[in-house]
C-alpha cells in the first residue's frame, strides 16, 4: 500500500529535526540534497515544450511583402524554399549547388534527419526562379547554394534571425521564427492536417501576384511566386 505523501513543508520539518543535530551551513545542505537525489535517481523535470504560435493570413501576407520590399534575392529563395518543401533548417543552409537538379525539380539532403540521404520535390511555380539564382551563384564561385559574403553557409542561427528581422519588419509582434511557418502543402506529410484557404499574395521579385492557396500560414500553389 501506498504510504500518502507528506507536504513539502510537512517533510522539510521532519529532516530539520536530524539535519539540526549537524548544525550544517549551506553548502552542507546543497551537498546533503545533491546527494539525494542522486542516491533516489531524482532529476530535474524536461522543460516543457511550447507550439510555435502560427501567423494569421493578414500577418502572413505582411511578412512576404516585407521580404519582397526588402529586395533581397538569396532572402527571397531562402524563405521559399523553406516553405515549399518542408525541409528543416539544418537541411537547407547546408544544401550545396551540386545537390540541387533544377530540371528534374529535386533537392539531394545529404545526411539528414537520421544520417541518411534522401531527394526533396520543389514545385514547378519557384523551378525558373531557383535556376537563375543556382546559375549566379556557379557565376560566383560558390559552393553552398546559400553563402554570406565570406564564402561560408548560412548558420541555422542565421535562419532564424532572419525570420525575426522580416517579422519585426512586417510589424508582427508575436515570437516568430522557423515553426510558425510550417512546410506548405506541396510537401505531402502535411497535405491532410493544414488549413487551406484563398488570398491573394503580394507580388514577389521574379514572380507575379496570384490567387494562392494558404496552407496554415504558408502560401502555396503561385505560379512564378510562392
Amino acid at each position: 500500500m501506498m504510504v500518502p505523501r507528506l507536504a513539502p513543508k510537512a517533510m522539510a520539518t521532519k529532516l530539520v529535526r536530524v539535519l539540526r543535530l549537524q548544525h550544517p551551513d549551506y553548502h552542507y545542505l546543497k551537498k546533503v540534497f545533491q546527494y539525494t537525489r542522486e542516491l533516489m535517481e531524482v532529476g530535474p523535470a524536461p522543460p516543457r515544450k511550447r507550439l510555435p504560435a502560427l501567423l494569421t493570413e493578414a500577418e502572413l501576407v505582411a511578412f512576404y511583402d516585407a521580404v519582397w520590399t526588402a529586395q533581397q534575392l538569396t532572402h527571397v529563395i531562402m524563405l521559399k524554399l523553406l516553405l515549399v518543401t518542408g525541409l528543416r533548417n539544418a537541411e537547407l543552409v547546408q544544401l550545396r549547388l551540386a545537390d540541387v537538379d533544377v530540371h528534374s525539380g529535386h533537392l539531394r539532403i545529404v545526411q539528414g534527419k537520421g544520417h541518411k540521404d534522401r531527394e526533396v520535390l520543389f514545385p514547378l511555380s519557384v523551378r525558373g526562379e531557383l535556376a537563375q539564382y543556382v546559375e549566379r551563384q556557379w557565376g560566383q564561385g560558390a559552393t553552398y547554394l546559400f553563402e554570406s559574403k565570406r564564402h561560408r553557409p548560412y548558420s541555422t542561427r542565421r535562419l532564424r534571425q532572419l525570420v525575426a528581422q522580416y517579422a519585426r519588419a512586417a510589424g508582427i509582434e508575436k515570437r516568430v521564427y522557423p515553426p510558425s511557418l510550417p512546410p506548405s502543402v506541396h510537401h505531402p506529410s502535411h497535405q491532410a492536417r493544414h488549413y487551406q484557404s484563398q488570398v491573394t499574395a503580394p507580388q514577389w521579385p521574379y514572380g507575379r501576384a496570384q490567387s494562392c492557396r494558404v496552407s496554415g500560414v504558408s502560401i502555396v500553389g503561385c505560379g512564378g511566386g510562392i
